[in-house]
C-alpha cells in the first residue's frame, strides 16, 4: 500500500499541522517530531513517513516481490534490490494493526 493511501485511511493522520507539508501523525509511537506553533502554542507534532510508521513497515525488495515488483511508485527498482529504500512509498501494514487504521471493508 502507498504511504499515501494509508495517510487517507489512518486515524492517526493529521494533515492540519505545520510539519511535514501537511503530513503529521497523532500516534503516540511515533518518534520522528517537530515543535511547531498551534492556536499560539508551541506543541509537538509527529511526521508520517515511511519509514518511521508506528503502524506498518517500509517495503523492501523481498515485499514488493511478493505483491508486485510492478507496483512500486517514487523508487528505483535497483535501487531496492541494492537495499536503498529511502525514496520508497510503499509500506506494508501488519495485519494486527489493521483493525486500528482500516475500516473493516478492507481487511
Amino acid at each position: 500500500m502507498e504511504i499515501n493511501n494509508l495517510a487517507h485511511i489512518c486515524g492517526y493522520f493529521e494533515s492540519k499541522t505545520g510539519v511535514n507539508n501537511g503530513y503529521g501523525c497523532k500516534h503516540p509511537n511515533q518518534q520522528e517530531s517537530e515543535e511547531t506553533e498551534v492556536d499560539e502554542e508551541i506543541k509537538e507534532c509527529g511526521k508520517c513517513f515511511a519509514f518511521s510508521c508506528p503502524l506498518a513497515y517500509q517495503a523492501d525488495y523481498e515485499d514488493c516481490k511478493e505483491i508486485d515488483s510492478n507496483s512500486c511508485t517514487g523508487c528505483n527498482k535497483e535501487d531496492c534490490e541494492n537495499g536503498e529504500y529511502e525514496s520508497c512509498e510503499l509500506v506494508v501494514v501488519e495485519k494486527s494493526e489493521r483493525g486500528d487504521i482500516i475500516p473493516s471493508n478492507l481487511n
